[in-house]
């Protein structure tokens, strides 16, 4: 924790804080952010609350959702993707519409797509998003018998793999 000394000299130091990827914040440090700056400087958090859910980076829905309770009526989304093919965009609204990721408060909203095309041309499948299927007998295993988690991820990671290669020769 940081003390009062500390807190002072932070404060006097900086009146405008921004804390970037947020949603890889866990409580201690949101803690440490709070108690320093919050009523004390300009605090700007970005973050993408969706990948909050992604305990693994330290992502914690709880601790993002009270740090944004704290935003007021100033908070901002993108409305659109600088990265990723239309196409892709699209398939993905289509599936994860107004889905809930982990919290009610945490939706898919609307998103379009600032590139208007698909730089896949000439892959193995023209289809911006496909859904693979894994049976049973492809893990090995008879019906109603559990699937270890460890056979389960070989197989993806082999399938993945696979996947990844034949999309880069061609």
């Amino acid at each position: 924790p940081v003390d009062a000394p500390a807190r002072r000299r932070m404060r006097q130091r900086w009146s405008f804080v921004l804390v970037d990827e947020f949603q890889d914040t866990d409580p201690v440090q949101w803690q440490i952010l709070d108690r320093a700056f919050s009523g004390h400087a300009t605090m700007v958090l970005i973050g993408d609350p969706k990948q909050s859910i992604y305990a693994f980076r330290g992502g914690d829905v709880q601790t993002y959702l009270a740090a944004a309770g704290t935003a007021g009526p100033a908070r901002a989304t993108l409305a659109r993707n600088w990265r990723t093919d239309a196409p892709l965009v699209q398939a993905l609204q289509v599936v994860l519409h107004d889905l809930a990721l982990g919290s009610p408060e945490i939706r898919v909203r609307p998103v379009a797509s600032a590139l208007p095309g698909t730089r896949l041309a000439g892959a193995p499948s023209a289809a911006p998003l496909r859904l693979r299927v894994v049976r049973r007998d492809d893990l090995r295993a008879g019906p109603g018998e559990l699937i270890p988690i460890a056979r389960a991820r070989e197989f993806i990671a082999r399938d993945l793999a696979a996947d990844v290669a034949q999309l880069l020769a061609a």
